[in-house]
């Protein structure tokens, strides 16, 4: 069936056909842009603001940071510990029981070597330095006990044996001596000019105590006025009573100290 086209503008007014014609070409005078301009305006204006939407910051105290970052040392350390070495990628992050080491395989003929082949980068001599073990030490079975090897010397045995120090037994030791040393006839395990013994940690360590509080005495002035103090409180307590103390306290009686305050 033939299409047909319509003279839309028969029969109509003036007016009419001016909108239909405007509405086909979209050919909108000045004065029609500006009265649509203004309805959307009006339009716009008419309908409400959508509400603002605040959204609150949020603030971690000292604790949340904390756990924070400690969650996030724990995620890290788990992801490391995942993963294997792999040859084929480059920079890797991998635990040191994990770590590829590259050791040189080459043999050395130690017999064609002398002492400057250490300075001789080329040759593949391992740094490796004396072993390090206390050869001395002394393991005890009773550990209220503490060991240590003391002069023979005449005057320094006779302030240990004052001081109560004694001598130690193979029967005393919790494991071997490093050193081949075996009892002597009266049973004391020496090593060149000293000797084995052994004291109470509980007079041992109050002697260093001591030492250390007359170490601190000696270089603070004022740390050296206290003990002073104390020590004149301690006297003045045992020989008037304990009511010295108490006129101390309520400030009747004092130490005279002058240019110091304590």
């Amino acid at each position: 069936m033939p299409t047909t086209i319509e003279d839309l503008s028969v029969g109509t007014t003036e007016q009419e056909e001016s909108f239909i014609r405007s509405d086909v070409s979209f050919d909108l005078s000045e004065e029609q842009l500006k009265d649509v301009e203004q309805v959307v305006t009006k339009t716009q204006s008419a309908q409400p603001a959508p509400p603002a939407i605040r959204v609150k910051p949020k603030v971690m105290t000292a604790r949340q940071f904390v756990e924070a970052a400690q969650e996030t040392d724990k995620a890290i350390a788990t992801a490391v510990a995942s993963q294997d070495f792999d040859p084929a990628k480059g920079a890797q992050v991998l635990t040191r029981d994990k770590t590829p080491v590259k050791k040189d395989t080459r043999t050395i003929d130690w017999s064609k070597l002398d002492e400057s082949a250490i300075y001789n980068d080329s040759i593949p001599i391992e740094a490796k330095p004396f072993a390090a073990d206390d050869s001395l030490r002394i393991v005890l079975k009773d550990q209220n006990y503490v060991a240590r090897w003391v002069n023979k010397n005449h005057i320094l045995l006779g302030k240990a044996r004052g001081a109560g120090f004694t001598y130690i037994t193979t029967s005393d030791l919790a494991e071997p001596l490093q050193l081949s040393i075996v009892e002597d006839a009266s049973g004391q395990l020496s090593y060149i000019d000293v000797v084995a013994m052994k004291i109470p940690k509980s007079i041992y360590y109050a002697a260093l105590k001591a030492a250390h509080q007359r170490a601190v005495n000696t270089v603070n002035n004022l740390a050296s006025q206290k003990a002073a103090r104390k020590q004149a409180m301690d006297l003045l307590v045992k020989q008037a009573g304990s009511g010295v103390s108490e006129e101390f306290e309520a400030g009747r009686v004092g130490f005279y100290t002058p240019g110091i305050e304590i």
